[in-house]
């Protein structure tokens, strides 16, 4: 006598036959051997059975299994960047903010952030030592061969320190501008960022001092395109926070992280409003475990 199939690990519901492990609505998911187990439990554990879907593990909104160019699309979190076996299913879009931050840590920073927008609230670097951060900025070409021309300034165009002979910027800034793909957008973006008094260069988006030194810091200092894809403004922003933008606008951005903190410290649900981003194109790939 045969027994009775196994439901499905995931959902309970038949599998698609005695040959598979799991339903059709979760095999597109588990049909793979990568951390295959750590899969099954977070489907399980953030699976809404009513509405027969799952939901992000930090936004707790319903994820979209089909489009992924859809900011909700269905990808797969290490929640220890780096350690495996341990997974969260959630949004593409919150994937990506979270980069290589612990969930504890991706917590700080939104509601710090969230903070910062509203109410000016200074935003403390204390709040986390993004012990996991991994990403190093790409070196930038220097520009080859002679100066084209020789100024006679008196200052630093950028700070009004005294210049390096025949340039327009002091040895510090210089280093900023001597590179190939140096544009005005940039100079303007390092004008604006440029404080006077701290003698630094400021976050646009936290007021934090950003590194000049580090590249694989989180506070390296990185060109950001208030418009994505739009070259014609640039803004100077901490490298971590240059990542969690991704293609979002400034006011997308803002948006997105205000109603997250909101979300978090009121236990309201998501408004899924804000995530209507018009230059989103998806960066996730499908089962993706970044």
């Amino acid at each position: 006598m045969l027994s009775a199939p196994r439901p499905c690990p995931v959902c309970d519901m038949p599998t698609i036959s005695p040959r598979f492990r799991y339903c059709k609505h979760c095999y597109r998911w588990c049909a793979v051997r990568k951390e295959i187990r750590a899969r099954v439990k977070t489907l399980r554990e953030n699976l809404d059975r009513q509405k027969n879907a799952f939901r992000c593990s930090y936004c707790h909104a319903i994820l979209n299994e089909t489009d992924n160019k859809d900011p909700l699309f269905l990808c797969f979190d290490h929640p220890t960047p780096g350690k495996r076996g341990e997974l969260a299913v959630c949004s593409s879009i919150m994937n990506y903010m979270k980069s290589d931050m612990i969930p504890e840590e991706f917590r700080s920073v939104v509601i710090a952030l969230a903070r910062h927008f509203l109410h000016g609230t200074p935003f403390d670097k204390r709040l986390t030592r993004f012990r996991y951060w991994k990403r190093v900025a790409r070196a930038r070409l220097r520009r080859a061969g002679r100066l084209e021309k020789r100024w006679d300034t008196k200052e630093c165009i950028i700070c009004g320190k005294p210049p390096v002979p025949h340039t327009r910027y002091c040895a510090r800034c210089h280093k900023l501008a001597d590179a190939s793909d140096f544009s005005k957008a940039q100079l303007a973006a390092l004008i604006e960022a440029y404080d006077e008094v701290l003698d630094v260069f400021i976050c646009h988006y936290t007021g934090l001092p950003l590194d000049l030194t580090d590249p694989g810091s989180p506070l390296y200092l990185n060109f950001d395109h208030v418009i994505p894809r739009d070259n014609r403004r640039l803004a100077c922003a901490a490298a971590f926070v240059n990542v969690m933008k991704s293609e979002m606008t400034e006011e997308e951005f803002r948006a997105l992280i205000i109603e997250l903190a909101h979300h978090w410290e009121t236990g309201e649900p998501f408004d899924t409003n804000v995530l209507k981003l018009k230059y989103w194109t998806g960066l996730s790939r499908m089962h993706n475990g970044a």
